[in-house]
C-alpha cells in the first residue's frame, strides 16, 4: 500500500512539472531581474567580479562609447552547452561599473523558471508588457532584457537596472 501511495505521487509529480514551472537553480546560478545572474551584480564593481571570476575569455574595450565587455565561458566546462557564457557590460565612464549582465546559458534561470529556450510568450505572461528597442530584442519593467532566435525562444538573458 506504502508503495503504490509513494508511485502514484511520484507519477502525479512527473505529470505536472515542465520546463517553464521547474524549480530555479537557488544561488548563484539564478537570475534575478533587475539586479544579477550567476551571483554578479548590476552596478558592481569592475575589480569585485574580476577578483571572484578571474580573467575573462574575452575582453574588449570601446574608448569612444565609453563601454567595456567581458566574457567568460563556463567555469565547469559542461559540454552539453558549449558556447553557453556569462557576460558583463561595464561603463567606464562611471569608473567601471556593471550596467548590463547577461548569459547564453539555459542552466540560469528566474525564480519563475524563465530563461534561455523559454519562448518570449512565457516572458510577456510573467512580467506584462516589453520595450521593444529593436527587432528580437524585449526589455521588461522589472529589469530583464530577452534576445529571441527564429523560434521566438530567449537565446540571450541580460539583467540591468529597471
Amino acid at each position: 500500500m506504502r508503495r503504490t501511495l509513494c508511485t502514484a505521487l511520484a507519477l502525479v509529480a512527473l505529470a505536472v512539472a515542465s520546463p517553464r514551472t521547474a524549480a530555479a537553480p537557488q544561488g548563484a546560478a539564478a537570475i534575478a531581474p533587475g539586479k544579477s545572474i550567476a551571483g554578479l551584480y548590476v552596478g558592481e564593481e569592475r575589480s569585485a567580479f574580476l577578483a571572484r571570476m578571474g580573467a575573462p575569455a574575452f575582453y574588449k574595450e570601446s574608448p569612444g562609447d565609453g563601454l567595456a565587455v567581458y566574457e567568460w565561458g563556463l567555469r565547469d566546462g559542461l559540454a552539453p552547452f558549449p558556447s553557453a557564457r556569462l557576460w558583463i557590460l561595464v561603463d567606464t565612464s562611471t569608473g567601471g561599473k556593471a550596467f548590463r549582465v547577461g548569459t547564453e546559458d539555459p542552466r540560469y534561470r528566474t525564480r519563475e523558471g524563465l530563461g534561455v529556450g523559454t519562448p518570449i510568450e512565457d516572458f510577456f505572461r510573467e512580467y506584462g508588457p516589453a520595450r521593444h528597442p529593436a527587432p528580437g530584442i524585449y526589455v521588461f519593467r522589472n529589469g530583464l532584457g530577452v534576445r529571441v532566435d527564429w523560434r521566438n525562444a530567449a537565446e540571450s538573458v541580460w539583467v540591468e537596472r529597471p
